[in-house]
């Protein structure tokens, strides 16, 4: 956390804490108050942070000391998993925590009560000593503070229950609300329980917010958090932390701080660790002392000591500075031709074959300046034009890294007040250009809050749209000046500035002055105290409207600098709007902005207003921030009415055109989007003039006609619920909005935004009243309340022997109990190790990759020759100096390590250069230069379709498909037959299994669809699915090196397959396997994207290791790794289902195409998923399903969670949505109407035994108030025209086992130590999932030990040898089994000891048995039984069991903009009895999350047929910046989870069952009720029956399926927009 003293930044910062990993601040020195807030490590330079304090996540809390109250809360709230994330959440929070305590002691000194803020609570206090409360921040300030961080693993949802603990918050608003909510959660699925706890059946709530004990609630316990407000089972001290007097929810809850404060007489039992939420008089973190310099954070814990140093600079004036050689500055200056713009400079782009005009010696002589003062700010711009101005480094860090950037200087502006200070006029509000974007948001709620709103509309449309601006870390350091002089065509902040007509200051030196070379900052201090005629400064002003002159151009003369801008304040009768639409909500770049001002004439009962002046202001559909000139001057003097809004709409869409080429594509959507603007904007002012006259006092006719229509009304909204409740399925319509006229079978609609030619007469008239009550709901933002949740599980039975001495922690049980991860605090404090963090020796190198930008060429050369002359380059490594193979591969070997004549997808390794550092390595590769011969590529499965470009399955003898086949024996009686079947003869036709495989042909399935008798209707459809990015935080690393001179080689890697590592790399090298040891101590994340494509880092760079006889390292740069490394493969479906009227199937056909890429990598395995998954949980007597891999020139896809499951489910719903829509009933009928029944024998031969579908079915049906939930739901959509509401409810059934058989086995190696101590190992890799938790907790259940006592370092080959990759959610079955075998031998070898010994710990038996020498050291081994599937028969049982589960999603949608909420979520799983409910728990929410992110957030772009705009083959989102994963904000609000309770699974260890990737599929039920509600949108538009909606389903592909009036002008009702598949 960076801190500084007021007065050396903008003097505004807002205090939000976000960023990774530390905090940057400013304030005023006078009073000596210091202000902290967060930024970006990765962009933030250095020099910026002279003068400030620095924290990072290491100097709060440390594993050797104690955890910061922050971290024991986020560790026991189990919101680590991988860890690599979580140091940034937790400097976020402290960042925040800190600004908070600051702002409400700043406060409070002066004296000053604040009021609640606009945006969420403010400091309550305001007496000199602030109270506890006073110095939380709220639930909204702490979503806000993390909207900057990402995290792939947790879901956010145990975060911000976490961070939740430290909001202030009403406790006895919240207990009453929750307590109530959990007796009712539990009521629903609870069973009895004795006196003395939970019985093996009970399923009451076992747990909230994954505190461990017995099944009753926290209510019932009587404890209730005074934080959160829930009800806490927990009330217990960990053993971990009972010397600290925490609670074991990090002082957060719990009776040690709860009800003793309570029962104390104010006194906190926790030590004040409660954060000042028990309330007690005498709290540690109530009276925490506002001493500067040694301040004190909530919880009473002593936060680093600011500098003295620090603040007695604060009391001296600020000082200039200069860093660099200014003198080679100077000449380079002296030889370069410059510009008149700060933004088009003469800088050339490097690339991967182009050499770059500045050289790294260039580079490593950068200066670095920090003007004081405006003058020498001037001065500095003027002796050095080429220099670059910089603030927080936002823009210029992003261009430095990506594109190349070399500047010469940097001129550091942060430190101006001149050019930062804001203030008010009686005009209007100027703001320094070097303001923060915090500060400016600030200021503008400031303004709302103390000024009349009619003046402060504009700030109020700022202050929103800066809301939704990047993440609170950028705000905090960037400018106002920043982001309008990059003149960007998606600025939120510039439309703003040109329709509230602000206006810029602009400020040079004159000529005269300027011609004085400025050389030093001595120099330009000199200039301060020069006479002002001698250095005259020139000012000007530019209206924002004038100043944007296209693309990154702008009105900024030569030495000129923008120093302020003027924003007026609005007018009476004059309204003013900012919209924006991104793909995600928080911390995403706009696709479409808008800023729409209208001023009008009053109001009156005669006549609607008339426009007097606006401005319609629109960015992302243009080069440059564009005003729709010609609708402005068309709507000069009209009324505002119905009438005006159709004829404005008509010319604003002749107006803004977007050509299908353009960039950034969607040009549909876009251009819709444009027309909602405009429209959600008529309508607001509408409806203001609308109330401003209701508001008048109404004539007697005028009130009796109102009254009238007030009771037509009712009584038609009674009808309309009447008509609901009947089930007839039509509701209430606005009268004249719409018209539907049907004749056979063909249905007309006539849709009109007006809604008749004499509503403008008379506003006062109820009957003619515009907009009507339904066109309201576009006016409305969607809620989006603080997300909270519910976890629900059953207790495990005791285990046998688990009460005995040495059995476990307190209770005995250790198996069952939600355990934290192993290494939660490790990563909480920032000292987990992952790959990168591997220490080097001296002589180490670093590679970096030379990739193909071609996607299909031959090699013509490759010149290093640039790249040799670069600082610290070694030598450049390619397929020639292989001394191995050069070929390797998953499954065939079809892949090179190096491209030796051919490239064949953009991405591929060409060669690698090692440096002598990672900066110069990546810069000597990006000056090698390769020249191509260019080759037909094909890009889209559709392109391979027609050419024929498919790959072959490996071990088929050539071919390229693959059939699943089902038919039923005996024949498929018709319904009437089986009406009449008596019980006996319907069981006996049951046992009687179906023909499947080989012995079916197609054309059984082709009759059965062909015979109206079985088949009396028949839907056929298509759907595609998108790519997903892994993006693991933790990109691809590896440190390989040689040992004894080559004769070993050792690496440590990010992978989750070590042996694969191993095999590889031996085979490079051509050495044997027994020389190379691969080694994986965590990964920060992989999700089967460090399966195989890992292997391309560590093979690359394996080579110059073994080459230079040195160790080398390469870790890649995001971008670099998803070109790389592949993604989840697209899909393209299609299905032909033949069903009764009634929706019962009996016959299904599908063809399932994945785009494989370039190679085969594991895609054969992901499609026989995708085909034996593409029943779900249906069944259909008569199946054919067919795959095929079609061949690309694109990086290679690989595993990703789910293996291709989801893909093949997500086609088989779509044809269960098309036959639900074509008989007239809900998707959730006919899924349950079609469930598989128990020993169903499905479409590849495996009988389903053991499947609890029908029973989840119902119980999450009941838990979940579907019925309920879905009348209201209707009732709703009825009522609201432009928002509507989903809600479904999706099955899933996941197969666990390898496909392959021989990888389901694993082996472990356990030891006791005399001591009594275990150490693990096995060999999986542990990537966040709870791997080696789950394991340690086998290994300490079965030798009865504490958790404590067992440890698990890493995974090694040398340890266990040939091991399967972490993968296919069996890793807990595998090597948990493992590690229970080896446990349970030496259990077995020390059972003779024990006995005589009884009295004895462990630590003492395993003393005497080493003495006795019994092997205290056992191995376990484990293969799965019982699978094996033969394709030559399409005939076999692949997986030993399935997991089962179901998930109910609940949705309101924007119809106008396609965005979305999810204010609930209910999920129930099967997860046999679980090893550790909070990790299953935590496993369920992040893939529940990531399967939403893949459904509908997450799309990728490449260059192909659907995005020409993007380089052929290239990915254009490469990057965060382009590519969105779920956000904190994207969660569903409401989130519960349950674990099906009584569901023993006898296939695995200790009765579990996997939990890895089933869960996944459930997220796409946010995708089904996002079209529920599309349906509901579609029908007021008229439209009727199926539609298509591919994945992911985007806020574009939402709004085009509405199909409306809107929309209608730039697509049909029937369109599919692009998609990269």
């Amino acid at each position: 956390m960076v801190s500084r003293v007021d007065g050396e930044g903008d003097g505004h910062g807002d205090g939000h804490g976000d960023g990774d990993g530390h905090g940057d601040g400013d304030g005023d020195g006078r009073t000596s108050s210091i202000r902290h807030c967060a930024v970006n490590a990765c962009l933030a330079p250095l020099y910026s942070v002279e003068g400030a304090a620095v924290v990072t996540v290491e100097g709060i809390g440390s594993t050797r000391s104690r955890l910061h109250p922050v971290q024991a809360a986020l560790s026991s709230s189990h919101g680590s998993q991988c860890g690599f994330c979580t140091p940034g959440f937790v400097m976020s929070m402290c960042a925040l925590l800190r600004a908070s305590a600051s702002k409400a002691r700043a406060t409070a000194a002066a004296g000053v009560a604040t009021q609640k803020s606009p945006v969420g609570d403010g400091p309550l206090s305001g007496t000199s000593h602030p109270s506890s409360s006073s110095l939380l921040p709220s639930e909204a300030e702490i979503e806000e503070a993390i909207s900057g961080n990402l995290c792939r693993c947790t879901g956010y949802r145990p975060i911000l229950e976490a961070f939740r603990t430290f909001a202030r918050a009403d406790a006895a608003a919240y207990a009453a609300d929750a307590s109530a909510g959990a007796a009712a959660y539990a009521a629903a699925d609870a069973k009895a329980a004795d006196a003395d706890g939970c019985t093996d059946g009970c399923n009451a709530v076992s747990e909230v917010s994954a505190a461990a004990g017995c099944g009753r609630t926290g209510e019932e316990n009587g404890a209730i958090c005074p934080s959160t407000g829930l009800p806490c089972a927990c009330g217990k001290v960990s053993s971990a932390r009972r010397n600290e007097g925490t609670c074991c929810k990090g002082g957060a809850c719990g009776s040690s701080c709860v009800a003793a404060a309570a029962a104390g007489g104010g006194k906190c039992a926790s030590g004040g660790k409660c954060g000042g939420a028990c309330g007690g008089s005498s709290c540690a973190a109530a009276a925490a002392p506002a001493v500067e310099g040694l301040e004190f954070d909530l919880l009473g814990v002593s936060e680093p000591i600011f500098p003295p140093e620090l603040l007695k600079r604060s009391q001296e004036h600020p000082m200039p500075l200069c860093l660099g050689d200014t003198t080679y500055l100077q000449q380079q200056q002296n030889s370069a031709t410059t510009t008149s713009s700060i933004d088009s400079i003469a800088t050339t782009t490097t690339s991967a074959n182009s050499t770059s005009s500045s050289s790294s010696k260039e580079r490593s002589r950068v200066v670095w300046f920090r003007p004081v003062t405006l003058r020498q700010l001037l001065a500095l711009r003027a002796a050095f034009p080429a220099a670059k101005l910089v603030a927080g480094n936002t823009e210029v860090g992003v261009e430095m890294r990506f594109k190349g950037l070399s500047p010469p200087a940097y001129i550091h502006v942060a430190a101006i007040p001149a050019v930062s200070a804001i203030s008010q006029s009686e005009r209007g509000i100027t703001v320094g250009a070097g303001a923060s974007l915090s500060s400016l948001r600030a200021a503008m709620l400031a303004a709302v809050g103390c000024m009349p709103a009619e003046k402060t509309a504009v700030c109020a449309a700022i202050a929103e749209q800066l809301r939704w601006f990047a993440g609170v870390q950028i705000r905090n350091v960037a400018t106002l000046a920043g982001n309008i002089v990059t003149a960007s065509p998606i600025s939120d902040l510039n439309p703003i500035l040109i329709a509230a007509n602000a206006t810029l200051h602009l400020a040079r030196l004159a000529p005269q002055a300027a011609d004085v070379a400025v050389v030093d900052v001595a120099a330009s201090a000199d200039v301060d105290k020069a006479q002002p005629s001698a250095c005259p400064i020139e000012e000007r002003q530019v209206a924002a409207r004038d100043f944007f002159k296209g693309y990154r151009k702008v009105d900024l003369r030569e030495g000129e600098v923008l120093t302020a801008v003027f924003i007026p304040w609005t007018r009476p009768n004059e309204h003013i709007m900012a919209y924006k639409q991104a793909h995600r909500k928080d911390d995403d770049i706009a696709l479409v902005n808008a800023a729409l001002r209208v001023l009008l004439t009053p109001a009156s009962q005669d006549a609607p207003p008339t426009v007097l002046d606006c401005s319609l202001v629109f960015g992302g559909v243009a080069a440059t921030t564009v005003s729709a000139h010609r609708t402005q001057q068309w709507l000069q003097g009209k009324p505002w009415s119905q009438e005006t809004l159709q004829g404005a709409l008509e010319v604003l869409r002749e107006e803004i055109a977007i050509p299908g080429n353009a960039p950034g594509g969607m040009p549909e959507f876009r251009r819709s989007l444009v027309s909602s603007f405009f429209f959600k904007f008529f309508l607001l002012v509408a409806h203001r003039v609308t109330a401003q006259l209701q508001a008048q006092p109404q004539s007697g006719a005028q009130a009796e006609a109102a009254a009238d229509a007030a009771a037509a009304e009712a009584e038609a909204d009674a009808e309309a619920e009447a008509d609901v409740a009947a089930g007839s399925g039509t509701g209430k319509g606005e009268k004249g909005t719409i018209t539907t006229t049907t004749t056979g079978a063909t249905t007309t609609t006539i849709t009109s935004v007006n809604t008749s030619s004499s509503s403008s007469s008379s506003g006062r008239d109820a009957t003619t009243v515009w907009p009507p009550p339904s066109f309201l709901s576009a006016l409305d933002t969607l809620p989006r309340p603080y997300p909270r949740g519910m976890q629900a599980w059953e207790a495990r039975p005791l285990a046998e022997g688990a009460a005995s001495e040495g059995g476990g922690e307190e209770t005995g049980q250790v198996v069952g109990v939600p355990a934290v991860h192993l290494s939660a605090d490790l990563q909480v404090t920032g000292e987990a190790e992952y790959t990168d963090d591997t220490a080097l020796p001296p002589s180490a190198l670093h590679g970096a990759l030379v990739l193909s930008t071609r996607p299909h060429a031959r090699i013509l050369s490759i010149d290093h020759s640039e790249a040799a002359t670069c600082p610290g380059f070694v030598g450049i490594y390619g397929a020639k100096d292989v001394p191995g193979s050069n070929r390797f591969g998953a499954v065939e070997h079809d892949e090179e390590v190096f491209a030796s004549e051919m490239v064949h997808c953009v991405g591929q390794i060409i060669a690698v250069v090692v440096a002598d550092s990672h900066d110069n390595a990546r810069a000597a590769a990006k000056n090698v230069c390769v020249t191509y011969e260019d080759l037909p590529a094909t890009l889209t499965i559709q392109a391979a379709l027609a050419s024929g470009s498919f790959h072959k399955f490996p071990f088929s003898g050539g071919l390229t498909e693959r059939n699943l086949l089902r038919v039923p024996t005996p024949a498929t009686k018709t319904e009437a037959d089986e009406k009449n079947d008596t019980e006996a003869e319907k069981k006996n036709a049951q046992s009687i299994a179906p023909r499947v495989g080989a012995s079916v042909s197609p054309a059984d399935v082709e009759t059965a669809l062909a015979d109206v008798s079985q088949c009396p209707l028949v839907a056929e459809g298509e759907v595609a699915m998108g790519g997903q990015e892994h993006f693991y935080l933790e990109p691809n690393s590896c440190v390989v090196w040689p040992v004894d001179g080559g004769r070993e080689v050792h690496m440590v890697c990010s992978t989750q397959a070590p042996t694969h590592h191993q095999k590889d790399v031996a085979s490079v090298l051509g050495i044997p396997m027994h020389r190379v040891v691969s080694r994986v101590k965590r990964l920060g994340g992989g999700f089967g994207g460090k399966e195989t494509r890992s292997v391309l880092v560590a093979a690359a760079a394996c080579v110059p290791a073994w080459r230079l006889n040195r160790a080398v390292r390469m870790t890649l740069d995001r971008d670099e790794d998803m070109k790389v490394t592949g993604q989840r493969h697209p899909f393209y479906g299609k299905y032909k289902v033949g069903f009764t009227p009634e929706g019962r199937l009996k016959a299904l056909q599908i063809l399932l195409v994945s785009n494989a890429g370039c190679t085969l990598d594991l895609s054969a395995a992901v499609l026989e998923r995708a085909l034996f998954h593409c029943d779900s949980v249906y069944a259909a007597p008569y199946m054919h399903a067919k795959g095929r891999m079609a061949r690309t020139h694109l990086p290679s896809n690989t595993a990703f969670r789910g293996f291709g499951g989801p893909q093949g489910m997500m086609v088989v719903e779509s044809a269960v949505d098309h036959v639900a829509r074509s008989v007239g009933k809900t998707p959730e009928e006919i899924r349950f109407l079609n469930l598989q029944p128990e020993g169903y024998t499905l479409h590849f031969g495996q009988p389903l035994t053991h499947n609890p579908m029908h029973r989840i079915w119902t119980q999450l049906l009941h838990s979940s108030s579907f019925e309920e939930r879905r009348r209201e739901v209707d009732s709703y959509n009825m009522g609201s025209r432009w928002r509507k509401k989903g809600l479904a409810m999706i099955p899933t059934k996941f197969g666990i086992s390898f496909t392959a058989k021989f990888l389901n086995q694993g082996g472990a190696l356990v030891h006791v130590y005399t001591d009594g101590t275990v150490l693990v190992t096995h060999g999986g890799v542990e990537m966040g999932q709870g791997l080696h938790t789950k394991c340690a907790q086998i290994a300490a259940q079965t030798l009865g030990v504490p958790l404590s006592s067992v440890f698990i370092s890493e995974t090694s080959t040398d340890k266990v040898p040939n091991t399967s990759p972490t993968a296919a959610s069996a890793s807990s079955d595998i090597y948990g089994r493992a590690v229970l075998e080896a446990c349970e031998e030496i259990k077995r070898r020390m059972e003779p000891i024990r006995q005589q010994y009884p009295q004895e710990t462990f630590g003492q038996v395993a003393d005497r048995c080493y003495r006795e020498r019994v092997n205290l050291s056992a191995q376990g081994f484990f293969a799965t039984p019982n699978i094996g599937f033969d394709w030559a028969t399409a005939d076999g049982s692949p997986f030993a069991y399935f997991t089962f589960g179901a998930a109910v999603a609940e949705v309101a949608v924007d119809v106008l903009t396609g965005e979305w909420v999810a204010p609930r979520v209910d999920v129930l799983m099967d997860v046999g009895r679980s090893l550790n409910p909070a990790i299953d728990i935590g496993q369920i929410e992040g893939a529940f999350v990531q399967g939403m992110g893949w459904s509908v957030i997450e799309e990728s772009k490449w260059g192909d047929s659907a995005h020409p705009w993007v380089a052929p083959g290239s990915l254009f989102t490469c990057g965060p910046g382009t590519y969105k994963i779920p956000a904190a904000s994207d969660i569903p609000t409401d989130f519960r989870v349950t674990l099906l309770a009584d569901s023993p699974n006898p296939h695995a260890v200790l009765s579990s069952k996997a939990v890895g990737e089933p869960p996944f599929f459930l997220g796409s039920s946010v995708m089904w009720a996002l079209k529920d509600a599309v349906y509901a949108a579609r029908k007021d538009a008229g439209h009727s029956g199926f539609f298509r909606l591919d994945s992911p389903a985007t806020p574009e592909r939402i709004r085009l399926t509405c199909a409306d009036e809107l929309t209608e002008p730039f697509c049909g009702p029937n369109t599919v927009p692009r998609l990269s598949v």
